[in-house]
């Protein structure tokens, strides 16, 4: 048996709007059994999420549900079941705790570890753009959970700041694996279909060509820059306006947008969004390393592979920010 807060699903936002009881139908402890009392459920794209409580092993979880109308859509059951595998490939603080996929009166939902607090739009919308101490601390974070995500194989194409949530303690996490590939190819889509969001999509994906983890790299890159600025790079005037000129010019450099921020922060936003991936970090693990050079973690030095470690050495100090 479940106790739930009915909580809308927006950008993984849960607004609690009435509790419930859901009876159990055994399935682990996480049956739902009757939908009465679930009124005020809210709707996305695919689903609602709820905030829960596990009885059976006395937890807090999220309850991610599919919307009926979706449940007998066979793309849409795989993109639930791709989330739940790919997710349970990585184990990471930073990276969103999947634990089930189950069914009950015909409705399908994932169980997964609840997170109390908010997504990084939610964060920009109210804040404009972020200091650059904390802007680095996020990157930071999801650098580190992507870190071991790419180790495993697993892309995941639909980062975005509604994927990225930060929790009261300040803790980072990448959510929404729903969309999510292996290098090895198993995803969503085939070569030639172009798939994610398109405000945040790296111009390879853009085309429609074979990803790899450099594709995560560009955009990782542009949530910095917007953490940063409080805008996106490439903005146009509309979507496809916007996937055509990262497709042919590069960002204007932070250091234009706002003369104030750290050069060093500039030059790693723009390494991370080379048009030509072959031009940008090699790994995400680079990123990090430069990151740590800029706030004076790790000694400066020449760089190595494709990080700018050289360019930090016209400071003898760490960079205040």
């Amino acid at each position: 048996m479940i106790m739930y807060l009915c909580g809308e699903y927006d950008s993984w936002d849960m607004r609690s709007l009435s509790v419930g009881m859901m009876g159990g139908m055994g399935m682990g402890g996480m049956g739902m059994g009757g939908m009465g009392g679930m009124g005020g459920m809210g709707m996305g794209g695919m689903g609602a999420v709820y905030k829960a409580h596990d009885l059976e092993v006395d937890r807090t979880v999220g309850l991610k549900v599919i919307r009926p109308d979706l449940a007998g859509n066979p793309a849409i059951l795989a993109r639930f079941k791709q989330e739940l595998v790919l997710a349970r490939q990585v184990t990471h603080r930073n990276i969103i705790r999947i634990y089930d996929l189950n069914e009950a009166d015909g409705v399908k939902f994932i169980t997964m570890e609840f997170i109390e607090g908010e997504d990084l739009r939610t964060i920009l919308t109210r804040h404009g753009k972020l200091s650059p101490k904390e802007a680095v601390d996020i990157m930071r974070q999801a650098c580190l959970g992507l870190v071991v995500a790419h180790h495993e194989g697993v892309i995941h194409r639909d980062l975005k700041p509604g994927n990225i949530m930060k929790d009261a303690s300040g803790r980072v996490v990448i959510m929404d694996f729903g969309l999510a590939k292996t290098v090895q190819g198993d995803g969503m889509t085939q070569t030639g279909m172009m798939i994610g969001t398109m405000e945040y999509m790296s111009p390879e994906q853009a085309m429609g060509a074979d990803l790899d983890a450099r594709s995560d790299i560009f955009t990782m890159g542009l949530i910095f820059y917007e953490l940063l600025t409080g805008n996106i790079p490439f903005r146009a005037e509309s979507a496809i306006a916007s996937l055509v000129k990262r497709t042919q010019e590069r960002a204007v450099p932070l250091s234009d947008v706002d003369p104030t921020l750290p050069p060093a922060l500039s030059l790693i936003a723009a390494k991370c969004l080379e048009r030509d991936r072959n031009e940008r970090y090699n790994s995400i693990q680079e990123i990090i390393d430069d990151l740590d050079t800029f706030e004076g973690k790790r000694p400066r030095s020449g760089g190595s592979g494709h990080s700018i470690g050289s360019l930090f050495l016209t400071s003898s100090a760490p960079t205040t920010i």
